[in-house]
């Protein structure tokens, strides 16, 4: 069951907390960030105070803050038109504190705590709405500029190649011929790349089993593992479908995900691991995570 960290109340997360606390403050903050909305001195010392003394976190800022931003009094005032211009939400305090969600509690406090609200309005939308078409505007011509300066340089670019191709008849030749040979080296390119994939899948090993064999089973145990050389112990010898031994170890080494695994012995393929109850459980977990990872 989800639990909130704000109202400590199951059932909702505190991304969708809209318990007592959350909806006072919200209010609070409100009266105390927009200018004409229930200002008053009393208000405006409790938002300090409550910055300066309560101990909260992050998932209670977010929730505020997306409140604040969802307010109907923001929406009424479509603020959020000014959200699509840097320049103008930057130049008024209210859309200043607004447009530019805190990272951190600590980040929180400081906007709140430096924050000064102004004495009069300072937003007037008509004119505002008037500065936004201003610059999209702008902003439609400079783009309209930039593609109109491709286009020109494309096409003094075909004219050049118009020139050089009249002044040498053998160059639209040359240039075909090219452009043949670099088609045909992509060809050769992506044919060689396939053919690679396709013998790397066709190269890789077959999926290998593991299998536990009673002790009593016969094994064609040597006195060194044929790879290492090294004495070979119950605890540590693994046999193959031939039933030729090595050490753990040097199987680990030997098992490639990308070839054909052959025995050491006598080159036949593995498709099976096997062994007794009395490997140890070391070399157990070693071998069979292994065989895993080759899957």
């Amino acid at each position: 069951m989800v639990k909130c960290s704000i109202c400590k109340n199951e059932g909702h997360s505190a991304t969708t907390c809209d318990g007592q606390f959350v909806t006072e403050w919200t209010e609070k903050l409100t009266a105390f960030w927009i200018h004409g909305y229930n200002n008053s001195a009393e208000n405006d010392e409790a938002v300090k105070h409550w910055i300066q003394n309560q101990r909260f976190k992050l998932p209670l800022v977010n929730r505020l803050w997306n409140n604040l931003i969802r307010s109907p009094v923001f929406r009424q005032k479509q603020w959020w038109k000014i959200q699509r211009s840097q320049v103008i939400r930057e130049r008024f305090a209210e859309t200043r504190f607004i447009f530019q969600k805190p990272n951190s509690v600590a980040e929180f406090k400081q906007r709140i705590f430096h924050y000064v609200r102004p004495a009069e309005p300072e937003i007037d939308m008509a004119r505002v709405e008037i500065e936004l078409e201003e610059e999209h505007a702008a902003r439609a011509r400079q783009q309209q500029q930039a593609d109109q300066e491709r286009r020109d340089a494309v096409m003094a670019r075909q004219l050049q190649q118009r020139e050089r191709d009249a002044a040498d008849p053998n160059a639209v030749v040359r240039r075909n011929l090219r452009r043949e040979f670099d088609r045909a080296n992509e060809a050769q390119d992506r044919a060689q790349a396939q053919a690679i994939q396709a013998l790397k899948s066709t190269a890789k090993s077959d999926s290998i089993q593991a299998q536990m064999d009673p002790l009593e089973t016969d094994y064609f145990i040597n006195a060194d593992c044929p790879i290492c050389m090294e004495p070979q112990t119950p605890g540590n010898t693994i046999a193959l479908d031939c039933r030729h031994t090595c050490c753990v170890i040097c199987l680990k080494r030997t098992l490639k995900p990308t070839i054909k695994n052959c025995c050491p012995s006598c080159r036949d393929p593995i498709t099976k691991v096997r062994f007794k109850p009395d490997i140890t459980p070391e070399n157990f977990n070693i071998i069979s995570t292994h065989i895993h990872s080759l899957a």
